[in-house]
């Protein structure tokens, strides 16, 4: 039996605009791919890298180029060679993966050999904003352990303080990202 494969793009609006050194966000630009075996289909989607030149455009182009490989049964090995790393590998990797698992009962975890392990604690992160903001958006977020905190060269301090002011008893992570240059650390 051929397996069926099907990519698209999927626009997911954000809650509120995501803002970083590099530009604003109001979507979540992804893109979906299904794998079908008979009745069974596996699901993944990724993201892309768009400062490392991908979009969903891209990435869904990529895939089209090698649709024959992945409906002839392209496993994960082969995908290494099949598609460079990135977001268009992802996809079709983390399919792969759920297809087989749906298939075969057995969770991919398992499959992986990587064991279940024990739950992670992530950061969640405050994008830049107004100062006053940044309290607000972490007064939100006081119950969670990690907050990231997106910074300018405005008033890197200021916000952290409005987030420590807000919740006193998360972690706290600065990024700068691309917002500062080798002369503005130095000062």
């Amino acid at each position: 039996m051929k397996r069926t494969f099907k990519a698209y793009a999927i626009s997911w609006p954000m809650n509120e605009p995501f803002v970083i050194a590099r530009g604003t966000q109001t979507t979540a630009d992804v893109i979906a791919v299904e794998i079908g075996y008979g009745d069974v289909v596996g699901r993944g989607e990724a993201a892309g890298v768009p400062y490392a030149g991908e979009t969903p455009e891209t990435m869904l182009q990529q895939l089209e180029q090698v649709r024959g490989s992945i409906e002839g049964g392209v496993d994960h090995t082969g995908l290494l060679s099949l598609l460079p790393a990135g977001g268009a590998r992802n996809a079709l990797d983390a399919a792969l993966w759920d297809l087989e698992s749906k298939i075969t009962g057995v969770r991919a975890w398992i499959r992986a050999g990587v064991g279940r392990g024990e739950s992670i604690t992530t950061a969640i992160t405050i994008g830049i904003r107004a100062i006053p903001e940044y309290e607000k958006a972490a007064r939100a977020l006081a119950n969670n352990a990690w907050i990231k905190i997106k910074v300018d060269k405005t008033d890197p301090l200021g916000a952290v303080r409005a987030v420590r002011l807000a919740a006193p008893n998360s972690k706290l992570v600065v990024d700068a990202n691309q917002a500062w240059t080798v002369e503005d650390l130095k000062n």
